[in-house]
């Protein structure tokens, strides 16, 4: 009974500092975006570097996984990681200076990767920054961009699961397969038709995926290297560290000269592609590492 209960503290406890540094000091800027044009003077440039800048913050967070070996030294960056993400959702509010929202989002992805390593590039970003955005901008669709991000979250919180049942019956890769390719489809909707019928579908094929991609790569990594994963998954997160820092303000100049986020989500969803036939090509070639992966 109290291992029963340990084990259920320490899950919960992961579970809430998960929500702490993920869902709060980073998504929390996410739906903040439109309100952030209307009353702050946001432009769509200066958002695609401010979420530029917190992944910046998370690539160094991620490095500093992959250096620290220390058990103590790794529970003592975790603690104070959870301490940011609340200081940097406070800062964001404090202030309408640039500098200080920048200074904000660095820290705040830092916390992110603390949170997350320590205790998918372009595809995975540009939806992630601008859903919202992408949605009020539709002026047929002003208001609902809240209605479309509750409803990615929603999708999002069972894709753990549900992705790990799925690899079980198909395999992991197959299954990281269907998970692109079914995120390529809800990051170009929007693009295809503006109508909420279609926002709204893009919201549950992203929110499915996007998570369960993360899910399955970290199981990967954990059956690689199951006595150290934490530096496997931090050299994962800096290989796409470098497309998630371009890819905010890659997105936000083209919002900007064309407006509208339509090329952005376009070269996102190639990129996911591109992606999908990397899988194929591990499948094809790599099969003394797919019996580890599947045993």
């Amino acid at each position: 009974m109290y291992q029963a209960n340990s084990r259920f503290k320490v899950l919960a406890s992961g579970v809430f500092c998960l929500m702490l540094t993920m869902s709060i000091a980073r998504f929390s800027y996410t739906p903040m975006i439109p309100i952030m044009f209307e009353q702050a003077g946001l432009t769509t440039v200066l958002a695609g570097w401010l979420a530029t800048i917190n992944y910046a913050g998370y690539m160094v967070g991620a490095l500093t996984a992959t250096l620290v070996g220390n058990l103590i030294v790794k529970d003592r960056i975790y603690r104070v990681g959870l301490v940011l993400a609340v200081v940097t959702t406070c800062m964001m509010g404090l202030s309408s200076d640039p500098w200080l929202w920048g200074i904000s989002r660095f820290v705040a992805g830092f916390s992110t990767a603390a949170g997350l390593l320590i205790g998918a590039g372009f595809g995975f970003v540009i939806s992630a920054t601008y859903i919202v955005a992408i949605v009020e901008n539709q002026p047929a669709l002003e208001g609902q961009g809240e209605v479309a991000f509750l409803i990615l979250g929603i999708c999002a919180a069972p894709a753990c699961i549900s992705w790990d049942l799925i690899s079980r019956k198909i395999g992991i890769l197959n299954a990281l397969l269907l998970a692109y390719l079914i995120h390529a489809v809800g990051i170009v909707l929007p693009a295809l038709d503006d109508s909420l019928l279609f926002a709204l579908l893009s919201a549950i094929l992203y929110g499915f995926t996007f998570v369960g991609i993360v899910s399955i790569v970290l199981t990967m990594a954990g059956r690689f290297y199951p006595t150290k994963p934490s530096k496997l998954m931090g050299l994962l997160t800096m290989s796409y560290g470098v497309p998630q820092i371009i890819a905010p303000a890659i997105a936000g100049y083209l919002a900007s000269k064309t407006g509208h986020y339509d090329g952005a989500l376009y070269m996102a969803s190639g990129f996911v592609m591109i992606g999908s036939v990397a899988i194929l090509a591990i499948k094809k070639w790599s099969v003394r590492d797919m019996a580890l992966l599947e045993s």
